[in-house]
């Protein structure tokens, strides 16, 4: 029997496969795990003895950067928080849950939050860019399915569920079968080890969203070569001083003579460590200068702020020195990083507005997804700006809320203030009312 959406199911697992690659390698980077690799032979060989274990990585910083920066606070209708949204957002624990959907979207370019409600309410869960994908109408981009694939460890065979918009088919596959030419879905077997084949949700569509980061491109995806770049020049600098960074004497003319007890040829210069030696009739001594590697080290600084300039990051998050830039002059130094964050936010917060619909199971709602300011903004800064929106009359409720002051908080420091409130005006009128006397 022919499975509902197969053609658009198997281009999904195509596209998926496809996908591994650039997956692994954006990972790898991630973590450090860099190729060292030089073209000459001896030059490998000194790498793999001598620095081996080295790596100066850069490539967290652009991810971690906007991880920083991108805060989902709520997702509205209305201008006010959805009602469900306090519920959803203390059941999967916000704020770690967000960073690490966030985080995946930008290291592999795409991350999926799968919605299921397993009896005890709707929950979240992050799926890895390489086990997900959705299976889309090429003419509409309506999402058809979504399609899970993995290995479990120390088995023989792949693990396939299927999401559609009314169930989860879980299968398993032959290991031998290649994702990346699949035409039409080979043999299924269903999977009910743990629990029933097909498992029915209460969703009514795919309970799946994508959160792509520019359209589905890693942030490392121009960021690699440059940093195969800079561990090439700093690789280059250290092996340099290695060899060269001490200067290298010689004696020409000298007689070598040997230990008669060992055998061995003695230094001229026992001191000194080694000592090229050429025989001949005149002795002279001399010295060979040591490299300069001042060249080397201009290398390395050029390299950083071409990673810099590529990532859109202000130089001082990769190189240290100088003065560090303040108030305005940050802003500027980091506008460029700012402009990609706000970008983020429309990005992704379509994505988590979707995702909120799917869940909370409302049609014809409009939900906005609200963020806090991507700006780096001092506190001093901040107090400021709240003091003169008070001067123009934004309630203090507001303000406070902007702040970053919970509800229970702002409705406590309300009480206390309509309180005070009361008092001055008790203590103005016992005043007026003893001098009328």
């Amino acid at each position: 029997m022919r499975m509902q959406h197969e053609a658009e199911i198997c281009t999904a697992l195509r596209r998926l496969s496809a996908r591994q690659r650039a997956i692994a390698s954006a990972r790898r980077y991630y973590e450090g795990n860099h190729p060292m690799e030089y073209g000459r032979a001896e030059f490998r060989r000194s790498v793999a003895e001598l620095f081996a274990d080295f790596r100066y990585n850069l490539c967290p910083i652009p991810i971690e950067a906007l991880v920083d920066r991108l805060q989902l606070t709520s997702v509205q209708t209305g201008g006010y928080d959805a009602p469900q949204w306090d519920e959803t957002a203390r059941t999967v624990r916000l704020d770690a849950f967000q960073q690490e959907v966030h985080r995946e979207a930008l290291l592999t370019g795409q991350c999926h939050v799968l919605a299921w409600d397993a009896g005890h309410g709707p929950r979240w869960f992050m799926q890895p860019s390489h086990v997900f994908e959705l299976a889309v109408d090429e003419d509409t981009g309506d999402v058809l399915a979504a399609v899970k694939l993995w290995r479990p460890e120390g088995k023989d065979h792949f693990r396939l569920t299927i999401y559609t918009a009314t169930h989860a088919l879980r299968y398993t596959m032959a290991s031998d079968i290649s994702a990346s030419s699949l035409t039409k879905l080979p043999v299924l077997t269903p999977y009910t080890e743990q629990g029933p084949h097909a498992q029915s949700h209460p969703f009514r569509v795919v309970p799946a969203v994508r959160f792509a980061n520019r359209g589905g491109v890693s942030e490392l995806r121009d960021l690699i070569p440059l940093q195969n770049a800079l561990n090439k020049s700093l690789l280059d600098l250290l092996l340099t001083s290695e060899a060269y960074g001490i200067p290298q004497r010689y004696v020409l003319g000298y007689v070598l003579e040997r230990d008669p007890a060992t055998g061995t040829i003695r230094n001229p210069l026992p001191k000194g460590g080694g000592v090229w030696v050429f025989e001949g009739n005149e002795v002279q001594v001399g010295q060979l200068q040591a490299a300069d590697i001042a060249a080397l080290s201009t290398s390395i600084g050029d390299n950083e702020e071409r990673f810099a300039r590529v990532a859109g990051l202000p130089i001082h998050f990769v190189r240290m020195g100088g003065d560090m830039p303040s108030g305005e002059a940050l802003r500027v130094a980091e506008s460029r990083l700012s402009a990609k964050a706000r970008g983020r936010t429309v990005e992704f917060g379509n994505a988590w507005e979707d995702l909120c619909a799917i869940t909370w199971r409302t049609s014809g709602v409009s939900y906005d997804a609200a963020w806090a300011p991507v700006e780096t903004v001092s506190e001093r800064e901040r107090l400021e700006s709240a003091e003169a929106k008070r001067r123009i009359g934004i309630p203090d409720s507001v303000i406070w809320s902007e702040l970053g002051y919970t509800e229970d908080e702002i409705a406590q420091m309300t009480e206390e203030a309509e309180a005070r409130a009361t008092r001055s005006a008790e203590i103005a009128m016992r005043a007026f009312s003893a001098g009328g006397s």
